[in-house]
């Protein structure tokens, strides 16, 4: 019995020997060889290959009708990284969009892009003219203006042809030339936006509105030539820059309300808009509303200087009132051929007293009049036939330059400052400002009213002191010079 179970342990051992030897002389499996191949589903089919993003967004435009009047919606969350990587994903994203030959509403607002800011990259044309809505990645803040290249300068949506509405919902900033020239654009939704360069919108010939709550800081010409631009909502910009609105002729109102500088050529030739209402206005830049055909009334209580040309062939403005003005600037209101009453109520600090005389005209090296004079210049009111009031009541001298108040229709009633001698200085013309000589104009007027204080004479007089030139009051040089008919009368 011992015998036969030693035999049996023998021959177990020798059999574990051999299957072991024969294990070592089996060559090593690579990992993987011969195995099984197991789906997740538990199925021996082949592997699934993730789909490349030209190829999802391939699939996404696929069974959509993609016109421009009902272009394929295109929503993407994924990480752009740099735009400006021609391998990137930006770069797919446009290449996907040309060859699929659809019009698009890309939306982007769940993307990332690298710095946050978004820079479309002027190098690559591909998919640009498919998109005709664009939202910006939520993440980003700047939109980046102009590149500068060896071939000049390549603006950020150049290409971008048949683009008609772009948003960006946390955008604040947003570079110059940027939507140059963007003549398909008709909205841009930028609610945060507060800071925007030159140029941004010039030339976008279908824009119709600009409404950015939050701006507070403009370039130059930014709307320049937005001739289907209506609206305007800026509620807190304080500056409105050079040629900002030029030429927006379709422009009917704008809402700044906080604006203190309106500078120049701002809304030139805005022929459609209906009423400049800017309470807190300081200054005017020259040709401001020129050419705004459609103007009736303009009230500016805290301009004291009315710079050239300013509300120049307005022809429909009828009445303008500004309560602290003391200079009117040359052609300032020219041809304003329906204008009917002008008050400019500013009195100016007087600082000249007697034996000096605020007008000089024979002492050049200290120019035609003193600093304290209230100034009408060279034509301001030259052509505005319809004028019957100027009311200038307040003013304690006044310098008329030529022709300030030719062709202006044939009677006008005048509301002067006049107290007999004590201040006043009768208002003494030096120049043809009525017109008829030295080449200042048509002389039109037939007859003039001065009204004046009612203690006051001084306007009829010669003036009592011996200065030289002999000065004449108002009222006498008008009608001896001029041969006009003068009517004082004293106010009660």
């Amino acid at each position: 019995m011992i015998k036969t179970l030693k035999l049996l342990l023998l021959i177990v051992f020798v059999l574990m020997f051999v299957f072991s030897l024969l294990n070592c002389l089996e060559p090593e499996k690579l990992p993987g060889e011969d195995e099984e191949i197991i789906d997740d589903d538990g199925t021996d089919d082949p592997p699934n290959i993730e789909p490349t993003l030209e190829e999802i967004i391939a699939d996404m435009l696929s069974e959509q009708e993609g016109t421009p009047e009902n272009p394929a919606v295109l929503t993407l969350d994924i990480e752009i990284g740099s735009m400006t990587d021609s391998n990137g994903n930006w770069h797919k994203i446009l290449k996907a969009i040309e060859t699929s030959g659809k019009y698009v509403d890309l939306d982007l607002s769940a993307c990332s892009v690298l710095y946050k800011f978004f820079n479309p990259d002027f190098s690559i044309t591909d998919g640009k003219n498919k998109i005709i809505k664009i939202t910006l990645p939520d993440e980003t803040n700047d939109i980046i203006g102009v590149t500068i290249t060896e071939a000049g300068t390549k603006r950020a949506f150049i290409n971008f042809t048949k683009l008609e509405y772009v948003n960006g919902k946390n955008i604040t900033h947003i570079g110059s030339y940027a939507f140059y020239s963007c003549t398909a654009l008709k909205e841009a939704d930028f609610p945060n936006l507060t800071n925007i360069d030159i140029d941004i919108f010039s030339s976008c010939k279908n824009l119709t509105k600009a409404d950015f709550p939050l701006l507070v800081s403009t370039g130059d010409n930014i709307f320049y030539g937005c001739i289907n631009l209506k609206t305007v909502n800026l509620p807190e910009l304080t500056n409105v820059r050079p040629n900002s609105f030029y030429n927006c002729s379709s422009l009917e109102t704008a809402y700044i309300p906080k604006a203190v500088l309106i500078d120049q050529s701002a809304f030139y030739n805005c022929t459609n808009l209906t009423e400049a209402d800017f309470p807190l206005v300081e200054t005017l830049g020259n040709e401001a509303f020129r050419n705004c055909e459609s103007l009736t009334d303009a009230t500016f209580p805290f301009v004291k200087t009315i710079n050239p040309r300013t509300f120049m062939d307005c022809i429909k403005l009828e009445k303008v009132s500004f309560a602290t003005a003391e200079k009117i600037g040359n052609e300032a209101f020219k041809n304003c051929i329906n204008l009917e009453t002008a008050a400019f109520l500013g009195n100016p600090e007087k600082k000249t007293f007697p034996p000096n005389h605020p007008l000089d005209p024979w002492r050049q090296e200290k120019g035609l009049f003193t600093e304290d004079c209230f100034v009408i210049y060279d034509y301001a009111f030259y052509g505005c036939k319809s004028l019957e009031v100027l009311d200038i009541r307040n003013a304690w001298n006044i310098y008329f330059a030529g022709g300030c108040l030719a062709d202006i229709g044939t009677h006008l009633d005048m509301y002067l400052f006049d107290d007999d001698g004590k201040i006043s200085y009768g208002h003494p013309p030096i120049d043809f400002f009525l017109g008829g000589g030295n080449d200042k104009g048509p002389l039109t007027l037939i007859s003039m009213k001065i009204y004046i204080p009612k203690s006051g004479s001084m306007v009829q007089y010669h003036h009592p002191f011996p200065l030289e030139g002999g000065y004449h009051g108002i009222a006498v040089w008008v009608n001896g010079i001029l041969g006009v008919t003068v009517n004082v009368e004293k106010l009660p």
